[in-house]
């Protein structure tokens, strides 16, 4: 994986923000299996942090 941080770029608060598309490339992945990642890796999220709410 190449982790050349100049490609990233700050998005709002600070957080980087990397098109899927950038993302896909830099990984040998599609832009589809990179949005299945995303979503998988969000629904994780959410299900740690229920019991904290």
């Amino acid at each position: 994986m190449n982790r050349d941080h100049r490609k990233l770029h700050h998005g709002p608060l600070g957080r980087y923000n990397l098109p899927f598309q950038q993302i896909a490339l830099l990984l040998g992945l599609s832009k589809g299996r990179v949005s299945q990642l995303h979503s998988q890796g969000l629904e994780r999220l959410r299900k740690q942090m229920a019991p904290v709410r």
